[in-house]
């Protein structure tokens, strides 16, 4: 029975005597997260309401708050034990028994780790403390104090050069008549930012310490003697989410694309992304995270290691000030000598662990000492004098220089974002400009002739940086210091940037070589595989609309309510003419009457000349004219209640009349074309979401799904498109287009792998890349243009000229595995999965506005990147592992969420029997016989088109819509009865005009199983 009703630690052994009374409290060892921790038995009082807890709903809420909390602290390993609900069973002597139960006391360690595990904020882990106190009798998290002074603690020690700062940045408003310039106003905008030297710095010393530091091959240059490897970071920039962020993580990890190694270094929400605010954002003249991002990627920095014989270990960073510093053989530190206690004074910068000098004045490097201890490094030149000193982050306990060891790293750096920061990093006019591509000077017509099979990888003028600041500068000299300045037209512009400046229309946010620049690897995987998609559904479209007579009950009923619907609008648009005219004819004679006002006020109030018999002569008239303004636009003027009320109801009408066409026409969609819908329903199936692709992009495991399974997905689309479609030679040509796309997509898999793949690329391993992508070119030409399955006019199928393509294709992305050896682990996909991150950190606190706010935000993010946070977690999951018991549970809290639940389905009940009702103006409109469609109605000469692939305001004639007379008569009587007044949907409170329309709504939206074929021509509303 004991063991039965007591709970504990999952790794814990230790059960409750009998023969302890109620009350007793017992200190006994207990393991958790893999440590020796003192655990406390207790009490567990039973449950009641407090002073502050008198409501039932406030009990029920902080019950059910605390068992959200339980199932979340019950996967970590977390136990709490509570008492059956068989309770009423027990004795009084077995209850006393049950109610003691074994309850750890967390350190803020601990505390923090399950705060960032489940998720929650500070106000969270506050109530959870309260509601466990209350339950449990004690204090089970730690006290809020500590752990807010942990995470403090940990902030300020590894990013002391944050900042939040205000700046003001520029919103665009509209653009002006001729489309070229952006009207904008300055706004105010929270900027936060780290120094990217500091997070390396910390990173590096993390990683050093845990021992799990990765060598990573390749790179564009070559490791000397003396440095003991390379250092290999990744600046990614990207805008998501909501916000502009500038990320740094480091590459010699074993999982370089986890979020555990992401450090934020610049971020700004609330406002566009562009060029100009990202400038002005980070990357000023004199901004120190353009200095360090300029320094990291131009190969400028190098990082010592000091490690003692006990263990003990620090980095710092140093950049090298040489002008002539050689960007592809960098020069490293002179050995260390010795100890010295000569220093120089140091900035906030040197404090931190950052030293900027020229390392050719450097001749000998030596350990300062300081109170005992190793707390610096000393820089000196050729006569002795000391240049320069950085200090250590933390101090070495011990003097002994022989047991200290000093290793030099290269510190080298990939970029990676998409092309849209990419053509704004180099001032870039974009993709649509006469030189679309920001790596080479290639026009578009080379773009356009990437498919020809008789060249394989063409490369063309390579872009550096001397030749964009060059095209700058030609921009500048040719348009912008343009005299005089009404020369400066937009004819101008277009002819210097096409022309003359390659493109290049500003300047770049900094300097960098073109080697680092990533390719944009992963949005070329995601970009070309949805290419591929298309293909699919492009050539299965246009395979339905040859099968004749293909279309659903449900799209010609949806269909011919449509048409319904815009006849009925053009009809409230004759209507309205009468009315608009007289409006318009009132607001001209209003405009007169208020010029005539003010010439009158000018020359009765301003001329000094005007005698007073004059004067009151247009006081008068200036009075009378007065009241004429005032009857004509407060009182009736000739126009009834009934007419003002009329104008009112019309243009309503209108409104909904057009929410209801364009709400049938987004429903005829899906029923238009019946392979659509069949491709959709099996990319379901194998994990390729339709939202995703109809979002506009593929995600990178939408991606792999559809490029893994494509043989499977291509074949039950064929099966499926042989149910509907039975032409002979339409099913060759289905049969040729599955066999092409498998070959197709087979090639295309391989080549995902190996951008996805972190693994070294040899020169076997390129070699296998070129052949694969010539491979696959090859093939989409032969599918597209050579053999296409439906020939002539008939093929839908065009070959893409994006540049996602061309950097496939061209020799962009061959350059940059044969410099890197590697594109998975300096790819974009990191700061790609970082929107969702700071979303969910944004959404934990949103009771917070303002700084404190976005402030709280990257101090958390921060913290969960800590080694001890991660560390905790792992040994917490680990210590847990296959131990879980089910966890036991009072039953004061099951009866309170029983009776949580009927009351829930009770108020559920309640609205599901609430039927929608009409507001009183939709009632009024529904009786206006002036809205409904008269007996003696006649179509109109022209009727208005009613596709959706059809511009709504387009007029086609009757005989070029296939109508013949005899449809025309019962055109015009189904619409005379035509049902138009105001319907509201009971489920979801749509407004829309007319049964027919709601009839479709209610079956396509709300209850799908109706007809096989989902379709809603034998349904009718309840």
């Amino acid at each position: 029975m004991e063991n039965k009703l007591l709970g504990s630690l999952a790794d814990c052994e230790i059960r409750a005597k009998a023969g302890w009374k109620d009350g007793d409290v017992k200190s006994v060892k207990a393991t958790s997260f893999g440590r020796n921790q003192q655990m406390t038995l207790c009490r567990v009082p039973r449950q009641y309401a407090t002073n502050g807890e008198k409501s039932r709903r406030t009990i029920t809420r902080h019950n059910k708050l605390a068992q959200n909390w339980m199932s979340y602290i019950e996967v970590t390993g977390f136990r709490f034990g509570f008492v059956l609900d068989q309770i009423d069973k027990l004795t009084d002597v077995e209850k006393r028994k049950a109610a003691q139960v074994l309850v750890p006391t967390l350190s803020p360690e601990e505390s923090a780790v399950l705060q960032s595990y489940c998720g929650m904020n500070n106000e969270q882990r506050r109530k959870l403390r309260r509601c466990l106190a209350y339950q449990t009798g004690i204090k089970v998290i730690a006290p809020d104090g500590q752990v807010r002074e942990l995470k403090e603690n940990h902030f300020e020690d590894n990013c002391r050069s944050a900042e939040m700062t205000t700046k003001e940045l520029k919103r665009p408003v509209k653009k002006t008549k001729n489309g070229n310039n952006i009207l904008s106003r300055k706004s105010l905008v929270l900027v936060f930012t780290v120094r990217p030297l500091e997070h390396v710095v910390c990173a590096i010393r993390a990683l050093f310490q845990s021992g799990e530091f990765k060598i990573r091959l390749g790179g564009p240059c070559t490791v000397g003697e003396i440095f003991s490897g390379k250092v290999v970071v990744k600046i990614s920039a990207d805008a998501g989410g909501g916000s502009f962020k500038i990320i740094i993580n480091l590459v010699n990890v074993k999982n370089p694309q986890g979020q555990e190694h992401v450090h934020l270094v610049g971020e700004f929400s609330g406002i566009k992304d562009t060029p100009e605010n990202i400038r002005l954002a980070f990357f000023e003249e004199d901004s120190i995270i353009r200095s360090d991002i300029e320094a990291i990627l131009n190969r400028q920095c190098v990082i010592v290691c000091l490690k003692m014989s006990d263990g003990q270990l620090q980095t710092i960073v140093v950049e090298n000030d040489d002008a002539d510093h050689d960007i592809m053989n960098p020069k490293p530190l002179p050995a260390l000598t010795g100890v010295t206690e000569e220093s120089v004074a140091t900035d906030e910068a040197n404090e931190m662990g950052i030293g900027r000098l020229k390392f050719a004045q450097v001749h000998e490097l030596k350990v300062l000492k300081n109170d005992g201890c190793f707390c610096g490094i000393s820089f000196f030149d050729s006569r002795g004098g000391c240049v320069a000193t950085v200090m250590l982050r933390e101090h070495l306990d011990g003097v002994d220089f022989n047991g200290l060891e000093m290793k030099q790293y290269m510190l080298i750096s990939a970029h990676a974002a998409d092309m849209e920061y990419m053509s704004g990093l180099i001032g870039h006019q974009g993709a649509s400009a006469k030189n679309p591509c920001i790596y080479n000077r290639a026009k578009n017509v080379d773009v356009k002739d990437m498919w020809n099979l008789e060249v394989d990888f063409p490369s063309y003028e390579d872009r550096t940086n001397e030749n964009i600041d060059e095209d700058f500068e030609c921009f500048r000299r040719e348009y912008e210091n343009k005299l005089p300045r009404s020369s400066r037209t937009p004819a101008l512009r277009k002819i210097v940037s096409q022309n003359m400046s390659h493109s290049i229309v500003d300047r770049k946010f900094y300097k960098f070589p073109m080697d680092v620049l990533n390719p944009g690897s992963m949005h070329v995987r995601t970009g070309n595989t949805r290419s591929l998609l298309d293909f699919v559904f492009h050539f299965y479209r246009q395979i339905a609309d040859l099968v004749p007579g293909k279309h659903t009950k449900a799209a010609i009923f949806i269909e011919e309510e449509i048409r319904h619907q815009q006849i009925y609008l053009d009809y409230l648009d004759s209507q309205q003419k009468d009315v608009l005219m007289t409006l318009e004819s009132k607001d001209k004679v209003l405009d007169d009457i208020v010029d005539t006002i003010n010439r009158f006020r000018k020359v009765a109030f301003e001329s000094p000349t005007l005698s007073q018999a004059t004067r009151d002569e247009y006081a008068r008239k200036l009075e009378s004219l007065e009241q004429v303004y005032q009857s004509r636009t407060e009182g009736d003027d000739g126009d009834t209640e009934d007419e003002k009320k009329l104008k009112v109801q019309l243009l309503e009408q209108s409104c909904l009349v057009k929410n209801t066409i364009d709400h049938l026409q987004t429903l005829y969609k899906k029923h238009v074309c019946f392979s659509q819908r069949h491709i959709v329903d099996i990319l379901k199936v194998y994990g390729v979401d339709l939202q995703v692709y109809f979002g506009g992009i593929l995600i990178g495991p939408h991606c792999m799904n559809l490029a893994e399974h494509s043989e499977k997905i291509l074949k039950a689309i064929l099966n499926k498109m042989k149910e509907e479609v039975q032409d002979e030679r339409l099913v060759k040509a289905m049969e040729k287009f599955t066999e092409k796309m498998v070959n197709i997509f087979a090639v295309w898999y391989e080549l995902c792998m190996q951008m996805m793949s972190k693994k070294y690329q040899d020169d076997d391993a390129i070699a296998e890349w070129k052949r694969r992508v010539t491979t696959i070119k090859r093939l989409i030409v032969d599918l597209v243009e050579t053999d296409p399955p439906l020939p002539g006019e008939e093929n839908p199928l065009k070959l893409p000229t994006t540049l996602k393509w061309f950097s496939l294709l061209s020799s962009i992305m061959l350059k940059f595995l044969e410099v890197w050896r590697c594109f998975g682990d300096v790819d974009e996909q990191n700061i790609e999965s970082n929107h969702p991150q700071r979303n969910a950190m944004a959404a934990r606190h949103r009771g917070r506005r303002g700084p404190a706010k976005n402030l709280a935000i990257m101090k958390e993010l921060e913290i969960e990147r800590a080694p001890w946070m991660r560390d905790g977690i792992k040994e917490m999951l680990e210590a847990t592992k296959a131990k879980r018991a089910p966890i036991l549970r009072t039953r004061a809290i099951e009866e309170l969420s029983e009776d949580a639940d009927a009351t829930l389905e009770t108020e559920n009940a309640v609205i599901e029997n609430e039927s929608v009702t009409l507001y009183d103006y939709e009632l009024e409109m529904n009786d206006c016989d002036a809205l409904r469609i008269p007996d003696d109605f006649d179509l109109p000469d022209v009727l208005p088109g009613v596709l959706p692939d059809n511009n709504n305001n387009q007029q086609v004639d009757a005989d070029q819509e296939g109508l013949d007379p005899e449809y025309d008569v019962d055109l015009c009587l189904a619409v005379r009865r035509m049902d138009t007044t105001i319907c509201a949907c009971r489920e979801c409170g749509e407004r829309l005009i007319g049964e027919n329309a709601m009839t479709i709504h209610m079956n396509e939206i709300h209850n799908h199983s109706i007809l096989e074929e989902n379709d809603a021509v034998d349904a009718t509303v309840v």
